[in-house]
């Protein structure tokens, strides 16, 4: 389970730096951009990735290890590439922010 939260991690620190240092003709912005369609589509795409190696997953195990299929393992492991996704997220969001934004100002 630890590994698939991981999975999820580095799936979505993958998908920012792809998208923003890779000089793509397609599709490019800089990763101080890091908005909420941003994160939408990091996040759909960390879904994607999960749902594709679940359904390898699904494969292996029902074809070749003749072990049946485990719907609430599925869920936990999808929820758990999504939950690795939201903290590669939030830290990337981290690192990026400016050093002056947490500051207070006191009068």
């Amino acid at each position: 389970m630890l590994m698939h939260f991981w999975g999820g991690f580095w799936v979505g620190i993958f998908f920012i730096w792809f998208f923003s240092a890779v000089r793509l003709p397609f599709w490019r912005w800089p990763i101080q951009d890091l908005n909420r369609r941003t994160a939408w589509q990091a996040f759909l795409f960390v879904f994607f990735i999960g749902i594709v190696w679940e359904a390898g997953e699904f494969l292996t195990k029902n074809y070749i290890g003749l072990d049946p299929f485990n719907l609430l393992d599925t869920i936990s492991d999808v929820f758990l590439d999504l939950a690795g996704g939201a903290a590669a997220l939030f830290y990337c969001w981290r690192k990026t922010m400016p050093r002056d934004f947490y500051k207070v100002e006191s009068n």
